[in-house]
């Protein structure tokens, strides 16, 4: 199972300046900005490392997560079932991978390789919404989310990703994000997720979402950060698949229709 921490700093990205942008949606992304980040501090972030607690109610089953970041697209996620399960999925700027000591490690390609890849382009603090965006819709009427108003942004990612357009909820009446809706790409094929954002706080001045709500599959999961640190060093040799790892052939991931995507 891959899991995307995903959005923790892409709030502090979300000033846009594209034409054929709403003016509302300008005028609400730039007041986004100065309350996630009001002392500029996300452009000064080179490298985070976070940990997560996740949960599935009802299940009794609790994982640890660990993310680690570096810019500009190395990304690499630690998953550990305690006593049952550890896997790893990194991507060093060009090649994505998984990894378990059972099976051992696989290259991702085609469509998973893309998404991966999009999904360490979005930890990215300094690229802004206009960066990685062809287009942007806005949605006054967005609905309510935990009970709160929001408006909508229908965001299509430029051609060059290969990745499907997303969605955003924010509330207008705060500027938080409060939810994302998206579809990532693994070797079960397309998996579409919807990620709830609570308990927004502090964190090196930075406002940070420390409770995520994360439903795919029929499968609802609570993942709350236990700590994050910001400009760790952490070395490139983190983001490589383990040295000596034993290659498991790659399928590619099926596609909307069921048949198998290869680049």
């Amino acid at each position: 199972m891959r899991i995307f921490i995903g959005f923790l700093l892409t709030a502090l990205s979300f000033t846009v300046f594209a034409s054929g942008i709403d003016p509302e949606a300008l005028a609400l992304l730039d007041k986004m900005e100065k309350v996630y980040d009001p002392s500029g501090k996300g452009k000064e972030v080179k490298s985070k490392i976070v940990e997560m607690e996740m949960m599935i109610p009802g299940q009794n089953i609790k994982m640890n997560l660990t993310q680690y970041y570096k810019v500009p697209f190395n990304l690499k996620i630690k998953t550990r079932l305690p006593g049952i399960m550890e896997m790893e999925n990194g991507f060093d700027g060009k090649t994505a991978w998984e990894y378990n000591k059972a099976m051992g490690g696989r290259e991702l390609t085609g469509k998973e390789l893309d998404s991966f890849k999009f999904g360490a382009v979005l930890e990215n603090p300094s690229l802004k919404l206009q960066d990685i965006c062809s287009d942007i819709k806005f949605d006054k009427n967005g609905g309510k989310v935990d009970g709160v108003e929001c408006v909508k942004l229908i965001c299509t990612p430029k051609p060059e990703y290969n990745t499907a357009a997303f969605s955003v909820w924010i509330s207008p009446n705060d500027s938080l994000m409060r939810k994302m809706e998206m579809t990532s790409v693994t070797q079960m094929g397309e998996v579409p997720s919807v990620t709830i954002y609570r308990d927004i706080r502090k964190k090196n001045d930075i406002l940070v979402p420390c409770e995520q709500e994360v439903t795919m599959m029929n499968v609802s999961m609570k993942s709350i950060i236990t700590k994050i640190e910001f400009n760790k060093e952490i070395s490139d040799s983190e983001f490589k698949m383990p040295e000596g790892a034993p290659v498991t052939p790659t399928v590619p991931a099926p596609d909307a229709a069921g048949k198998n995507s290869a680049k």
